[in-house]
């Protein structure tokens, strides 16, 4: 018989959720992470189980400690995606979708404008805080650095072309199950799409999405980096970044002179993994800069 138990917390795309009878695999395991496989409508899709003490993930089902051990127990036993849960061995991992957290960032940028932006790259310019870590992305060769800063401009300049070749540089390069410079564009899209939908409040997301779209199919299509890396990459693409980095490009995006600096969500993406916080906020730093540079 069954077990169910109960997911508190989750960010699944629709796909995922409607599908029902898909069988996963395990794809990998780490002390907090326990990445599944599922073919969902013709695409590999990586699914991750992740520990409380974790910020929320696209694609990713938050459950306490307690869970998450009962759970990798029942790896070995057989992975189902049913229409109201995900089957590990005998437990029924129950998703609510009333508490599936949007992790969409153009939804997160509410009333704000170009000048607000400007005046908070400005005031995070100027932040100190202590981070003892360095981004992977510094100790590469410089054209990487170089590249990075390239696909920051593609966007701006609203080209497709000068993103995919940036892209091309970049994707799979650097140390790490997900290579620095990958981490490094994670923060330039998250730059990027948070600059577009300032800019054009009605269609702005949807310049992003179609910038990015040759970049999701490269991705869909072929494996040039790391297959955890590709996902995170893809929900970029899509306009999904973690909770950590949605809540600092809201800061950006809204914040008044009233609110404090959003010391813990840097800590927050900094902390993550060995250095692929850091190489994201690297990423992030480049777009902001350019944003200064194009304006002025």
């Amino acid at each position: 018989m069954r077990q169910i138990l109960y997911a508190p917390e989750m960010n699944l795309s629709d796909d995922f959720r409607r599908a029902d009878g898909v069988k996963g695999e395990v794809h990998s395991i780490f002390s907090s992470v326990i990445n599944l496989l599922f073919m969902i409508e013709g695409e590999r899709r990586i699914i991750t189980l992740i520990r409380q003490k974790i910020p929320l993930l696209p694609e990713c089902i938050r459950v306490p400690d307690a869970i998450f051990s009962m759970l990798e127990i029942q790896l070995k036993y057989g992975i189902i995606k049913l229409m109201d849960g995900v089957c590990i061995g005998d437990i029924l991992l129950m998703l609510n979708f009333s508490l599936n957290v949007k992790l969409y960032l153009p939804e997160k940028i509410d009333g704000s404008s170009e000048e607000v932006l400007v005046s908070n790259i400005r005031r995070i310019n100027a932040l100190e805080y202590s981070v003892n870590k360095k981004a992977d992305m510094e100790s590469l060769p410089f054209r990487f650095g170089r590249s990075a800063g390239i696909l920051a401009k593609g966007y701006l300049a609203e080209s497709q072309d000068i993103i995919i070749e940036a892209y091309q540089e970049l994707v799979g390069a650097g140390h790490g199950l997900t290579p620095s410079c990958d981490d490094a564009m994670l923060g330039i899209m998250a730059g990027a799409c948070t600059w577009f939908t300032i800019m054009d409040r009605v269609s702005g997301k949807d310049k992003f999405l179609k910038l990015s779209r040759q970049m999701l199919q490269d991705l869909i299509q072929q494996r040039q980096t790391t297959e955890i890396s590709c996902k995170y990459l893809k929900c970029a693409c899509r306009g999904n970044f973690s909770v950590s980095l949605c809540e600092l490009m809201e800061w950006l995006a809204c914040a008044g002179w009233e609110d404090s600096l959003p010391k813990k969500q840097i800590l927050s993406i900094a902390d993550t993994g060995h250095t692929s916080g850091m190489d994201t906020l690297y990423g992030l730093k480049i777009f902001l800069k350019e944003v200064i540079g194009c304006i002025g």
